[in-house]
């Protein structure tokens, strides 16, 4: 919508079964950078006009760049069909001109979480669940989504393991839960390495888990 609050265009997907969006950052330019699921193949429309395809089956991740005009300019998948990937949200920060991307959500069985041609798995085993937090970056010369590093937790909870973050130039602050836990983790922006965290009991009387909601605020 501009301004004053007239249409101008929807970007939207069909054909995928559950195809859904859990997370939407926006650059300094007006651009849109999507986190979404999907358990097959679908295609993103600008109105009426088809943009893009994506493949890949299982139950993945896929990421897209959309313009502030609204053209889809790439959307690839995470993995491929390799384990369990849902979404929990993105978040962008811009360095020397360059978009950085930061994805965390929840992996199981042995989840691939690098879109290039190596396999790089958390180290879930059949029935355990992760959380986990990625940085990537897209390479416009081979036309690729980029893993740059991942960090992973047992979550044992689809909740998640970080409910929010927020991003400086230096770290990363995250927030969440682990289902008996509230959970407040700092990493290196750089590194993904854990620099602190703090887990505190979040049970009610009797041990039944009670994990509030979490933000980040500054």
């Amino acid at each position: 919508y501009d301004q004053s609050g007239a249409f101008e265009w929807v970007v939207h997907a069909t054909n995928g079964f559950r195809a859904y969006v859990n997370g939407v950052a926006v650059d300094s330019q007006g651009n849109a950078y999507i986190a979404g699921g999907f358990s097959e193949p679908f295609d993103l429309y600008r109105n009426d006009a088809l943009q893009a395809s994506v493949s890949g089956m299982g139950t993945d991740i896929f990421l897209a760049k959309i313009s502030s005009e609204g053209n889809v300019e790439w959307v690839k998948s995470v993995s491929g069909d390799i384990g369990y990937k849902i979404p929990g949200g993105i978040e962008v920060l811009e360095v020397s001109g360059n978009v950085e991307m930061f994805l965390w959500g929840t992996s199981a069985h042995g989840g691939d979480l690098d879109p290039g041609p190596g396999t790089t798995l958390d180290d879930a085993v059949d029935g355990d669940r992760h959380g986990f937090l990625g940085k990537y970056h897209y390479d416009a010369t081979e036309d690729a989504l980029k893993l740059d590093w991942f960090a992973a937790r047992e979550t044992g909870s689809l909740s998640g393991w970080l409910s929010d973050i927020d991003i400086s130039q230096n770290e990363i602050i995250g927030v969440g839960d682990t289902t008996t836990e509230a959970y407040i983790g700092v990493f290196d922006v750089t590194t993904g390495e854990l620099v602190e965290e703090n887990l505190t009991s979040t049970s009610a009387p009797g041990g039944t888990p009670s994990p509030p909601g979490y933000r980040v605020r500054k």
